[in-house]
């Protein structure tokens, strides 16, 4: 570094890992931690695994995210330890979870179709049936006069 306050690459990599952990971006993690976001990219232009090793943190929260949604869409049977004491509660499978993973991840199958869906078509069909009704049964000011 040419000027300014030389940093000790360890416990700048061991500031920002709870700020990645959390799945904050680079940048973030650096403006939340004091850290200059250049030093940072200077050292991961310089070493690949160092960006390696920041994007598997910033990934751990999305991992962990994922996880729990399987859970939730699967289920999970109740858990015992060695003594028969439940340690965590069974889990029910999420119907509305479910719905939603497959919305997002299985779109052509699974999204809903804005507007092109018979239901969407007799619903706009009704509400111009009714503004058609509502203007024709105004009284008209033509020939008034």
């Amino acid at each position: 570094m040419a000027q300014g306050k030389a940093w000790d690459k360890e416990k700048v990599i061991e500031v920002l890992k709870p700020y990645l952990l959390l799945g904050y971006s680079i940048t973030k993690a650096c403006e939340l931690a004091l850290i200059p976001q250049a030093t940072v990219s200077t050292w991961m232009e310089k070493e690949p695994e160092l960006r390696l090793l920041f994007l598997s943190f910033q990934g751990q929260v999305s991992a962990t995210a994922r996880k729990n949604i399987v859970i939730g869409i699967q289920g999970q049977q109740e858990l015992k330890d060695e003594n028969g004491k439940v340690i965590q509660e069974a889990i029910k499978p999420d119907r509305d979870l479910s719905k939603w993973w497959l919305e997002r991840k299985d779109k052509d199958e699974f999204a809903e179709k804005g507007g092109n869906d018979e239901a969407s078509i007799q619903f706009i069909a009704g509400i111009l049936q009714k503004a058609y009704e509502s203007n024709s049964k105004q009284p008209t000011t033509k020939g008034t006069d």
